[in-house]
């Protein structure tokens, strides 16, 4: 689900990796590819769940076995945009 206030639901293409993330334990848990482009509204469910929702469809789902926590993932990307050292 993507809240229509995200400002960047827009650029949410088919092709795009994303990595799910579960807000209770603060963990990363898997990543996915967006198969659709954004969805408002998500076709309708066959079961009653709620108001319409709007994202987009997930594909090539990978779960993982053990969650990656949010500050060993934030320490990782950090690194990848440190300058290389001088020679």
């Amino acid at each position: 689900m993507v809240s229509r206030d995200e400002r960047h639901r827009d650029a949410l293409a088919a092709g795009d990796l994303v990595l799910v993330f579960v807000a209770l334990t603060r963990e990363f848990v898997g990543r996915a590819e967006i198969k659709t482009t954004f969805l408002d509204p998500m076709p309708p469910d066959p079961t009653p769940s709620g108001p319409a929702v709007s994202g987009v469809l997930l594909g090539d789902i990978e779960d993982w076995t053990s969650g990656v926590p949010l500050d060993v993932a934030v320490q990782r990307i950090d690194q990848g945009k440190r300058p290389a050292a001088p020679p």
